[in-house]
């Protein structure tokens, strides 16, 4: 049976020892993958992406969507996951998602893949590249 990680409206799920965001030997590019999702599919899709190796932490929280294009100006709510990760994990990443948020109906949501330029540590200032 799956841990229930969603019972808050937004929460981090790190792992004990958490990889620092850039701190990576080489040149490594690094994406934000962000996806909208069904709110009953967050668990789901956060047990399988927990269980990708070099996924470090990700970040769910509850929104709320209205699309005026098909006439919903109710807000629905949905989940929205975020996390970032080197490049060479985005298509597991991405699949991971995919395959566990999928149900076959209108509103599964989407996935957005973002370049991260760099990252500022807001305590020290200190901007990672």
């Amino acid at each position: 049976m799956p841990v229930s990680y969603f019972n808050a409206r937004s929460f981090c799920l790190q792992r004990a020892l958490p990889v620092p965001l850039f701190d990576c030997p080489g040149e490594i590019h690094m994406k934000e993958v962000k996806a909208i999702i069904q709110p009953f599919m967050s668990n789901h899709v956060l047990d399988a992406l927990h269980r990708i190796e070099g996924v470090s932490g990700v970040m769910a929280s509850e929104v709320r969507c209205t699309n005026a294009t098909r006439g919903n100006l109710n807000p629905d709510v949905n989940t929205r996951i975020e996390l970032i990760v080197p490049d060479g994990l985005v298509d597991e990443v991405v699949e991971a998602i995919q395959v566990h948020a999928h149900t076959g109906r209108r509103g599964d949501g989407r996935i957005f893949v973002i370049d991260v330029e760099h990252a500022i540590v807001i305590r020290s200032g200190e901007k990672e590249v």
